[in-house]
């Protein structure tokens, strides 16, 4: 039952050190947490009396909801709201929230601390990934230019590693790209030049083989 479910909250409320204040549409408190307080109109909670009853610094009617607010001496943060429930014949009650500010403030630390905590772990996280992007950069990086320099110690028959597919395995691609034609390029000339010294070789066997022969003729 509804009711049955107030109660319910308003127990679980009172042992968190809230106070709950529930004010019908006459201003009558009907129900509360402070028990010395219901069936009294809500205005008088700040009217002391002989009793040791807690009141409000000012009327509970003037103050607006989500302000700090004294009462019996201690600080709390104070939520109104407004509510109706046709079945139970509500209309236009008031239901008044006290949260002590200690809890609040230690409520408000322990949110601040687990997102503190959750942002230093998603920056964790994200400096470990960095650390294993920079350090693959790095080795690949390297890599290349170890290659190189065997190139630069003309040394062809090295295979230039073009692994991945971003800048650096682009540009690994080009470099064996570059290779490649280098080699094939001093195996032409070299080639060329082998057959410029055999055809400089046979025109030179042959001047001497016509010498020989023009010798033997004139003798």
């Amino acid at each position: 039952a509804p009711e049955t479910q107030l109660y319910a909250l308003m127990a679980q409320e009172r042992e968190a050190g809230k106070i709950i204040i529930l004010i019908n549409d006459k201003g009558q408190i009907v129900s509360s947490t402070e028990r010395d307080s219901v069936l009294l109109s809500a205005n008088t909670l700040s009217e002391p009396d002989s009793s040791d009853r807690p009141v409000f610094d000012q009327p509970l009617d003037k103050l607006d909801s989500q302000t700090f607010v004294s009462y019996g001496g201690q600080t709390y943060v104070l939520i109104k709201s407004q509510f109706s429930h046709p079945v139970i014949q509500v209309v236009d009650w008031t239901l008044v929230s006290l949260i002590p500010a200690g809890l609040l403030a230690k409520s408000v630390q322990h949110i601040w601390m687990k997102s503190t905590l959750a942002s230093l772990g998603f920056i964790f996280v994200a400096l470990l990934m960095l650390f294993g992007v920079a350090r693959n950069i790095t080795r690949r990086v390297q890599s290349l230019i170890q290659q190189m320099n065997q190139v630069i110690d003309s040394n062809y028959k090295v295979r230039i590693e073009a692994s991945g597919q971003d800048e650096i395995g682009l540009i690994g691609q080009n470099l064996s790209n570059m290779v490649d034609k280098t080699k094939t390029l001093i195996d032409e000339v070299y080639e060329a030049n082998l057959r410029i010294k055999d055809t400089e070789i046979a025109r030179q066997r042959l001047q001497t083989e016509k010498r020989d022969a023009e010798i033997i003729a004139l003798q």
